[in-house]
């Protein structure tokens, strides 16, 4: 039986999934940073790197991690599965959007657009093309 509706918490659930694993993939990286690659720097050096990296990291990592996510969703909901796949990715934008301006402010948001908007372009064809693959795909749903 199919649903009429997008699986609504599964698409909640994947856009704090998404950044809690971009946020992941940055410590990740900032902690091989720090002790590999330049390790021995003062607290202002790794703070000025990460303000660089996390935008960069977010663009590289955030691809597969939409590709996959939208998959698993597309996969919940074979019937919903673009809906789901852009629901998610308006999602996970609403909260970045709102985590940024709580962060750095509305000047800070303002400042680092471009690579923002970006990002969030590039999360969007990850999302569409992860949903897409799911065609001729069984229902994971129960």
């Amino acid at each position: 039986m199919t649903s009429p509706r997008p699986p609504f918490l599964r698409i909640l659930a994947a856009a704090f999934l998404a950044q809690i694993l971009l946020i992941a993939a940055t410590a990740a990286y900032m902690l091989t940073y720090s002790n590999v690659i330049a390790p021995g720097q003062g607290e202002d050096h790794y703070l000025n790197h990460v303000r660089f990296a996390a935008p960069v990291i977010s663009v590289v990592a955030g691809a597969a991690i939409f590709y996959a996510l939208a998959f698993w969703l597309g996969r919940a909901a074979i019937e919903h599965r673009m809906a789901s796949a852009f629901l998610f990715w308006l999602g996970f934008v609403a909260l970045s959007t709102g985590l940024t301006v709580s962060v750095d402010g509305v000047r800070g948001w303002l400042d680092a657009a471009p690579i923002i908007i970006a990002s969030h372009l590039v999360k969007l064809a990850g999302a569409y093309f992860g949903a897409r693959a799911t065609v001729g795909a069984h229902s994971i749903a129960s």
